[in-house]
């Protein structure tokens, strides 16, 4: 996506039950603007990163994901 506007991100840890409507939001937005939505999975564990992953690939020019190698807060 060229020219994006505004970028949103978004911070999850096992939200399963609060991430789809979290992203369903951002997509049901009407705007006249580009925009790119960033996850920042922390190494979910509890089906998080699956539904992440199928927007992902609904919506590959829009979202991007970024998961760490291990969970940050155990450092």
């Amino acid at each position: 996506m060229e020219n994006v506007q505004i970028s949103i991100f978004c911070q999850t840890y096992n939200h399963v039950k609060y991430i789809q409507d979290a992203i369903e939001g951002i997509l049901n937005q009407i705007t006249e603007f580009t925009y790119r939505i960033f996850i920042y999975d922390d190494v979910s564990s509890d089906g998080t990163s699956e539904i992440i992953g199928r927007y992902k690939n609904k919506h590959p020019d829009i979202i991007e994901i970024f998961r760490p190698d291990r969970n940050r807060y155990e450092e």
